[in-house]
């Protein structure tokens, strides 16, 4: 079973006069597979997607939506909140 993950990336032209009024985290990717399976560029590939991205993307936004109390939304999966076999890395 492989996951796919659908990302969906808008770029406004923020000094051009382009906000951005609300950020939605919502991509994800993760390859199921047990502990002993996965490798190094495993754990890198769901990191950076998972984790690092929504953070940086965050990170950059954050400004110019603390200006306009702006709102950040987070969607997790259902695995955020209970274990599921074989998903060792995501």
């Amino acid at each position: 079973m492989i996951v796919i993950a659908v990302v969906v990336v808008i770029i406004l032209p923020v000094g051009v006069g382009g906000v951005v009024d609300v950020l939605v985290n919502a991509a994800a990717v993760g390859t199921p597979m047990r502990l002993d399976e996965a490798d190094w560029s495993s754990w890198l590939e769901q990191l950076e997607t998972n984790v690092v991205a929504p953070a940086e993307l965050t990170r950059r936004l954050l400004p110019g939506l603390r200006d306009r109390l702006g709102s950040v939304i987070f969607i997790g999966s259902g695995v955020s909140t209970r274990a599921a076999g074989g998903n060792a890395v995501y």
